[in-house]
């Protein structure tokens, strides 16, 4: 099996739950970046349901403190990029942007750039509603899909 063949389903719900009759599960491990309080337990509840979730840490000496015994941790972005749905939960506006549209001064490509075709961003950040506007032009540009949710917090 390479790397691009799923070795498990993933079903946000079951088939049998109204209105997902007929409609494909998400397959392979679920991206996560921005394990901070919010971030952590999502990732966590993604666990707890049986999902196999990595995470990107932005800052390596975070590693040691996290606290998810089936949580696959990565210092390496493009471990994301094979993912089919990367979930963001960042804190502000510049964060989400250097994920999405990368830095290369330090050599990290973005989302934007790299998930493949058909992979789905869902942005759950707390950014402004012109980092959003900018992100998604910027996301659709690149892959032709933009899937957002924004945090509560900002209007």
């Amino acid at each position: 099996m390479t790397k691009h063949e799923p070795s498990s389903t993933l079903a946000f719900g079951s088939a049998s739950d109204a209105g997902l009759a007929g409609r494909r599960p998400v397959l392979g491990e679920i991206g996560f970046v921005g394990l901070g309080h919010m971030g952590m337990a999502m990732a966590a509840n993604l666990i707890s349901a049986g999902r196999r979730v990595i995470a990107y840490i932005r800052r390596p000496d975070q590693i040691a403190g996290l606290e998810a015994p089936s949580l696959r941790t990565t210092t390496d972005f493009s471990d994301l990029l094979d993912c089919k749905v990367v979930i963001s939960m960042l804190p502000d506006d510049n964060a989400v942007r250097e994920i999405v549209c990368g830095r290369k001064d330090i050599g990290l490509g973005g989302l934007a750039a790299g998930l493949m075709p058909g992979a789905i961003h869902l942005s759950m950040s707390t950014i402004s509603t012109a980092a959003a506007v900018q992100l998604a032009s910027e996301q659709w540009t690149r892959l032709r899909s933009c899937t957002g949710i924004r945090e509560s917090g900002r209007c």
